[in-house]
């Protein structure tokens, strides 16, 4: 867990990432999602061991990799992203933040790294871009990326509670976001779970229902360096 005064330093850091955002897109999925309010509830969940590696995808802007590291400096925390000119403004707002994350180019449902190199896997309010295949093939990428018994935390859309949340629900479906249907209908732990994770868990949903699922991997796990092959 990070501590409480590692959670207050977030608190100013969390202004640097909103001037981050470039409308009108990236403005409205932040309205719509509370992005960096839920990356904040995020960490503030992260089970992290010391110096450990951590893996974000689908990062964007660098947002939760700037956050991370200014909880937890020991870390080595590298965000990946396909949108290039995203990275390149994640390079300069981690600059801009004095912390060094490591950015590079490449899909979820590809994953540039070599199999079992990572503690912690965390997908924040990106899954939901993608069609269902290739949220699928990200999950599995996921759990080929991690070391044994390693967890992953996914944020993002899902069925949401009660009329209000599905009144709010009805916006992103109208807007820009045509593959998040699958997401309003429970996707994303059965994904998880059909990759080979186990203890598959809801940790939190937001009234904008966003849902964080935790899982982990079993100790032994056999998987195809994707990255390698291709």
């Amino acid at each position: 867990m990070i501590a409480a005064a590692a959670m207050t330093r977030l608190a100013s850091t969390a202004r640097v990432c909103l001037a981050c955002l470039a409308p009108p897109r990236e403005l409205l999925g932040e309205l719509l999602s509370r992005g960096v309010l839920t990356k904040l509830r995020l960490i503030e969940a992260l089970n992290l061991p010391p110096h450990g590696r951590v893996l974000d995808v689908g990062t964007g802007r660098g947002i939760l990799p700037i956050l991370l590291l200014n909880a937890r400096p020991d870390l080595h925390v590298v965000g990946v992203d396909a949108d290039h000119a995203a990275l390149q403004w994640a390079q300069r707002n981690a600059v801009r933040s004095r912390v060094v994350p490591t950015f590079t180019p490449g899909q979820a449902e590809r994953l540039p790294f070599a199999s079992e190199q990572f503690d912690v896997v965390v997908s924040t309010l990106t899954l939901h871009h993608l069609p269902l295949v290739a949220k699928s093939g990200a999950c599995r990428e996921f759990a080929r990326v991690l070391k044994p018994q390693g967890a992953c935390y996914v944020a993002d859309f899902a069925p949401p509670r009660g009329i209000w949340a599905r009144l709010a629900a009805i916006v992103p479906r109208v807007t820009c976001f045509r593959h998040i249907g699958e997401n309003f209908r429970g996707s994303i732990p059965r994904l998880l779970e059909q990759a080979g994770f186990v203890e598959v868990e809801e940790v939190f949903q937001t009234a904008s229902s966003v849902s964080l699922h935790r899982a982990r991997l079993p100790t032994a796990c056999h998987h195809t360096d994707a990255a390698a092959s291709g």
